[in-house]
C-alpha cells in the first residue's frame, strides 16, 4: 500500500521473535475473529499471518496457473 510498509517488513525480517510477539499481542485483543489480509505472494507478512492463524482461507481463481500454484503451497 505504501513504501514505508515494505521498509518495515524488511527491518522486521531480521528479528526472529516478531512472529511470537505478534501472536501474543493478537491474543490480548478483545475480538473473537481477526482477519489478516496479506499480500498475494510469499512474504514476511504472509509467514507471520500463517504462523498465528487458527484458520487460513485462501481464495483461488479457477485457472491452470492458480491451481498449480496453490498445489505447491499445500
Amino acid at each position: 500500500s505504501v513504501p514505508e510498509l515494505s521498509q518495515i517488513a524488511f527491518e522486521l525480517l531480521f528479528d526472529t521473535a516478531v512472529p511470537l510477539r505478534f501472536e501474543s499481542q493478537l491474543k490480548t485483543l478483545p475480538y473473537d475473529f481477526i482477519i489478516i489480509d496479506t499480500p498475494p505472494a510469499i512474504s514476511f507478512e504472509l509467514s507471520c499471518g500463517i504462523h498465528v492463524a487458527n484458520t487460513v482461507l485462501c481464495p483461488v481463481g479457477y485457472s491452470r496457473w492458480n491451481i498449480q500454484g496453490y498445489a505447491i503451497l499445500e
